[in-house]
């Protein structure tokens, strides 16, 4: 994963591990460690775009969300964002 970042993988790597419950070494766990609910919420969505994005600039990508229904109402607006954000992502040829 760091080599999909590069330079960014500091800034991107600790929100993408905090998303999916991953242990992070000393040296990620400090980045979110200080963050307020809100900003933290904000930097794991851009985290998890930058993600896509890159992931879709190498590969297709399908994403599916299942039971919606059970996602609270502060979490539906950051789905739709990162499903507006396929327009930014270049497609193959």
């Amino acid at each position: 994963m760091i080599g999909l970042f590069g330079e960014a993988a500091p800034q991107v790597l600790p929100h993408l591990a905090s998303l999916l419950k991953l242990d992070l070494s000393e040296r990620y766990a400090d980045i979110s460690r200080y963050l307020d609910a809100e900003a933290l919420q904000r930097q794991i969505y851009m985290a998890s775009r930058r993600f896509f994005e890159k992931l879709a600039q190498a590969t297709p990508v399908v994403l599916v969300f299942e039971d919606l229904h059970y996602l609270s109402g502060r979490v539906v607006p950051g789905c739709i964002r990162l499903h507006q954000a396929k327009e930014s992502v270049p497609h193959g040829s």
